[in-house]
């Protein structure tokens, strides 16, 4: 089975990917045809949104639900507002060896609060 890899380096669209759904970017790309990951994503999303009735525990689905619409852009907020997550990262040697090496290239660090979405919207003005 092939897979379409959704990833994307272009500035102009990594920007515009802070406003899709968490449920529009997971089938960005589905291809009816080859059926790829996508599709199935897709397939799974309608499954889910369309069987309320049968969900064993509605805050779960509910809190699912909600996640799947909001936008990447608020997720990323989320992330970095989750105390907990952010203090792993920052212990992390792995992250703390990309970071490094990402601030020594660009100057800044992506485990400061919000920096991705500064950087994807930096990016996006200074070539528009």
């Amino acid at each position: 089975m092939a897979y379409k890899y959704t990833g994307n380096p272009k500035e102009k669209d990594n920007f515009h990917f802070l406003s899709f759904k968490v449920k529009d970017l997971l089938s960005y790309g589905k291809d009816d045809k080859i059926k790829n990951r996508q599709y199935n994503n897709d397939l799974l999303i309608n499954y889910i949104e369309k069987n309320e009735n049968i969900a064993k525990d509605k805050k779960v689905y509910y809190e699912l639900i909600e996640f799947l619409n909001c936008t990447i852009e608020n997720e990323l907020i989320n992330f970095y507002r989750n105390q907990k997550e952010m203090e792993f990262m920052k212990k992390d040697i792995r992250c703390l060896f990309f970071d490094f090496h990402f601030k020594k290239e660009t100057g800044i660090s992506l485990l400061e609060k919000n920096e991705f979405i500064k950087i994807l919207t930096k990016q996006y003005k200074s070539n528009n």
